[in-house]
């Protein structure tokens, strides 16, 4: 298959170097010219506990000349999954299958408005990588990868990808509830990503510290509430005991909000608790946590493009 990864950050070169190590024919995607030269260059570099595995991939920038894909696998920071899809859209033709791996809300809707009648699936995963250079990430961490069909396609669709997927060896399987495990992930992306941000701390922090929990479950209760608004049905305590358990999995894991941060990129607060304090504040739900942490980890933003990258 071909498959197409739109972003070549550390998700993006995780699934792509993976898959290029199987039969599938992987192009990435992206604006950065540097980081198309380096993967053109020297592939994709994965920094693994066994050592550094290296998967030859073709690279491709907005002014190159694009083949349609089979499969366009979105990995794009959520803020600019509108501008990414626009440049690149030579990729996608009307049989093109699109899959979000992304984080955060309104990235299908996003993807939907642009191409509305391709097959879009959406999913959730629990593989972890932090960026190291252009083209070259650490794999961090493993977890279950969850997908399922979204609009215009079908549980079929979703099973040749989850296989496609767990060959390359990122454990996928289907849901026919993925809207469920987008608002579960992003409870988690919720506690985790802010706090970890605006306290330049490593995720294993939010399970050992009793003060920040209070904090916590003042998200999770405010989440929990606007996601019953949607239709959806969670509990608080079974949320909370979630995102400390993943906390605790990723003890001494770097967020990806607090990478960003420390290299003063844009985060994707906006898609998470901003997202999340808009929803509530439309349902008229009070979500003062939310709001408070979505400002606060824009503040710490603008600090950090004003000072080098702090590196632990």
């Amino acid at each position: 298959m071909r498959v197409g990864i739109l972003g070549s950050g550390a998700m993006g070169c995780l699934v792509g170097g993976l898959l290029a190590q199987t039969s599938n024919d992987v192009l990435m995607f992206d604006a950065d010219p540097l980081t198309v030269r380096s993967i053109n260059t020297n592939g994709v570099q994965i920094d693994q506990a066994a050592g550094l595995v290296s998967a030859s991939v073709r690279a491709y920038g907005p002014q190159d000349d694009l083949e349609p894909v089979d499969l366009l696998i979105v990995l794009v920071k959520a803020a600019r999954t509108g501008d990414a899809l626009a440049v690149f859209r030579r990729a996608v033709n009307p049989h093109t299958q699109i899959l979000s791996l992304q984080n955060g809300l309104g990235n299908l809707e996003t993807i939907h408005e642009i191409f509305p009648q391709n097959p879009l699936l959406a999913g959730t995963t629990a593989q972890a990588s932090r960026w190291l250079a252009p083209g070259l990430i650490r794999h961090t961490g493993s977890g279950k990868t969850m997908i399922g069909p979204y609009l215009n396609c079908s549980d079929e669709n979703s099973k040749a990808a989850a296989s496609m997927l767990s060959d390359a060896g990122i454990e996928t399987a289907v849901s026919r509830d993925i809207n469920h495990l987008i608002w579960s992930k992003l409870m988690i992306n919720a506690v985790i990503n802010p706090l970890t941000a605006i306290l330049g701390v490593t995720n294993g922090f939010i399970a050992e510290d009793a003060g920040i929990q209070k904090t916590v479950r003042s998200i999770v209760e405010e989440t929990v509430a606007v996601a019953k608004s949607l239709g959806l049905d969670f509990e608080v305590e079974e949320q909370i005991a979630k995102c400390l358990e993943v906390s605790r999995q990723t003890f001494a894991n770097q967020s990806s909000m607090l990478q960003d941060i420390r290299f003063g990129r844009e985060t994707e607060i906006r898609a998470i608790n901003g997202a999340i304090a808009d929803a509530g504040e439309n349902a008229g739900i009070g979500v003062p946590v939310n709001r408070l942490l979505s400002q606060l980890v824009i503040a710490r933003e603008s600090l950090g493009r004003s000072q080098p990258p702090d590196q632990p």
